[in-house]
């Protein structure tokens, strides 16, 4: 089967010279399984129609896009689009954000740092209002877990 990447693109502003917009974020996802286009592009317009809701966000239309691929490969649901009649798009509470930005309700900061070992090392902040970059937070601890075989 065909691997594909879907770039999910949001564009902010009124285009200039008539091209690009004043600023655009863009998130990609890999999907390792049957990225032909005949597939693709009909479970994408199915995906935009559950998650009506919340496509102007795009970092919780892209978690939403992951968890809705997911259920709908492990079959959980005859239909994703069951969940909508629930309101679930709008309650899953999950966004993915660029690596670079704060949003700005957040209080804490983790960070999952994986190495060559087994261990993960698990790092945590507090986030002060309008941080703008890792030194404007304050340490707080950390841990590690291992794997266990």
């Amino acid at each position: 089967m065909a691997s594909c990447q879907i770039d999910f693109i949001r564009e902010y502003g009124k285009p200039v010279n008539g091209r690009r917009h004043e600023r655009t974020e863009k998130i990609r996802v890999y999907r390792e399984h049957d990225g032909r286009p005949f597939i693709v592009e009909d479970e994408i317009k199915e995906f935009l129609h559950w998650n009506l809701e919340r496509n102007g966000d795009l970092g919780s239309t892209v978690a939403n896009f992951i968890l809705w691929s997911k259920l709908k490969m492990l079959g959980i649901l005859k239909s994703p689009l069951e969940l909508a009649k629930f309101g679930f798009a709008a309650k899953i509470g999950f966004a993915i954000c660029g690596a670079d930005n704060f949003e700005n309700d957040i209080e804490y900061l983790y960070e999952v740092i994986f190495d060559d070992s087994t261990d993960v090392l698990i790092r945590i902040y507090t986030v002060p209002k309008n941080a703008q970059s890792l030194a404007d937070l304050t340490y707080v601890g950390s841990s590690r877990w291992t794997a266990k075989k």
